[in-house]
């Protein structure tokens, strides 16, 4: 069968540096548009499906705007089989994100609007399942929320079809010196409209929360929901 033999060698590709830089830099191509360049090396692709990027980046007219380093996810497709996207972990060594990417011309932002579809609500195909999130840092700069902050996250979450079904974890600790912690759980169920959550955020004075709240005086905060 020739498309099993050019899977194989697609593949195969794959598994040496000079073809990695190849597919890379091939999807690098196709992802980018005039306004915005994305940066992909190091993609691999295993024979049972993992995937890996070494790094990735985003740059549009003014310059890079995010970047991410060691990106990992590691799956079941063969679950696919049985109706569920069960990916076991998804993990990143490293991400920063500067700034926002500079607004589009309004031409584009027009036809980005006429193509955009109403939303069908929950209505996916698959269960999902995601069993380990661990993004090891995270780094946001100061023209995003006005002073730069990092952060770790580690969570999961999973998404039911019928009743449909959405719930998750997340844990966020600052990274930069500064004793800040939350941690969350939530479930939401849409045909019962039920939303259940528990939420635990404790920052010393002049923290992310306060500041993004705009309390005034930016005092320590502790809030458990």
């Amino acid at each position: 069968n020739i498309w099993l033999k050019l899977k194989y060698v697609f593949f195969a590709i794959l598994q040496v540096p000079s073809g990695r830089n190849l597919v890379s830099n091939v999807v690098s191509s196709v992802a980018s548009s005039e306004t915005q360049t994305i940066r992909i090396e190091g993609l691999y692709l295993s024979f049972g499906l993992n995937a890996a990027v070494e790094e990735k980046s985003l740059a549009d007219q003014e310059g890079v705007c995010y970047e991410a380093e060691k990106l990992d996810l590691n799956w079941h497709p063969l679950q696919l089989l049985s109706g569920t996207v069960d990916v076991a972990l998804i993990t990143a060594e490293r991400m920063d994100l500067n700034r926002l990417p500079a607004s589009q011309p309004a031409a584009d932002a027009e036809s980005s609007s006429e193509t955009d579809e109403p939303s069908s609500g929950f209505g996916l195909p698959v269960d999902i399942t995601l069993s380990e999130l661990e993004l090891g840092e995270i780094n946001i700069g100061a023209p995003v929320i006005g002073e730069p902050v990092s952060f770790s996250v580690s969570g999961s979450g999973a998404f039911k079809r019928d009743p449909a079904l959405l719930s998750g974890k997340l844990d966020v600790h600052r990274v930069d010196g500064i004793d800040a912690t939350l941690t969350a759980s939530a479930e939401f169920e849409p045909a019962a409209e039920q939303l259940g959550f528990d939420l635990v955020l404790s920052e010393p004075r002049g923290g992310m929360a306060a500041r993004l709240l705009d309390v005034p005086d930016l005092p320590a905060v502790r809030l458990e929901l």
